[in-house]
This record gives C-alpha cells, structure tokens and sequence, in this order.
C-alpha cells in the first residue's frame, strides 16, 4: 500500500485491431493522451500506456507469441488496479489471427482458442471476462456510414 502523497501508477491497455484504427490511434495519442496525462499528474497518477500496436511479427515470432505477449500485458494492467483500464477500438477487419494457441495459454486462459483473433481476445479478457463488464474500459466501434457520408 503505498503512503499518501507517493505517486501511483495507472496503466491504461490500448486494443484493436491494430492497422484498421490508425486515424484513431493517432487522435488518441496527440490530442486524448495529453490531456489524460496531465489530469493523471494533478492527482500524482503516472499513466503508463500499453499499445500493441508497434509490436509487429517478426520472422521468428508466432502469432501465437503475440496473443501471449498482449494477453500478458492486459494482465498487468489487471495488477495495478482492480480491474484493468482499457481503450478498444473497433474497425471494419478482424485482426491477426494465430494459427495456433500452445497449451499454456489455453490454459491459463480456458476461453481461448486458435479461430479467435488477437481484437476478440483482448475484448473478451479485458472488457467482458468481468462478471458485470468492466466500468474501466471505454469500447468504440467505427461508424462505416459516417466514414462514407460523414455529413449524415
């Protein structure tokens, strides 16, 4: 427990699909991020941010390895507060899908399988795998009528 006055740290998960929300990523982290960091510094919070989005596949990684790597990183966002802070962003793809699940993983998460994408599975632990939702996580679909006629 940390002694009042000391500094806190917040972390915010930021999830999706990765290549189809980069306009809105971009809005989050030049115009959201900012502000949020400065309410955050007023009330001595430091505000860590996990994006997954400059993790790309290399040729020795797995998409498997990706999925374990974000679900791990939800997870310490879990740690640090009851029940983890999230932005997910929602577009019109999928995402990357593994090709395979090792069994670890399946494990320590029962609700995993390999015909899940790496958006659904940071959806379901990070948002609905809360019994009443989680009140921290802020979840937005793109309007694909408004990107093709945005005077509606």
């Amino acid at each position: 427990m940390s002694k009042i006055g000391e500094w806190q740290t917040v972390r915010l998960y930021v999830g999706g699909a990765k290549k189809d929300t980069k306009n809105e990523r971009k809005m989050l982290e030049e115009d959201v991020l900012p502000q949020l960091r400065t309410f955050c510094e007023a009330r001595r919070l430091h505000l860590t941010v996990s994006d997954q989005e400059p993790w790309v596949l290399s040729e020795d990684q797995t998409g498997a390895e990706l999925c374990s790597n974000a679900l791990a990183e939800l997870d310490l966002c879990r740690s640090a507060q009851t029940t983890p802070l999230m932005v997910w962003l929602g577009g019109e793809k999928y995402g990357m899908s593994p090709s395979f699940l090792p069994d670890e993983l399946t494990q320590k998460y029962g609700w995993t399988h390999g015909s899940l994408s790496l958006p659904a599975m940071e959806l379901l632990e990070g948002v609905l795998r809360e019994p009443e939702g989680n009140p921290n996580a802020f979840v937005a679909f793109r309007d694909t009528v408004f990107m093709h006629n945005p005077m509606m």
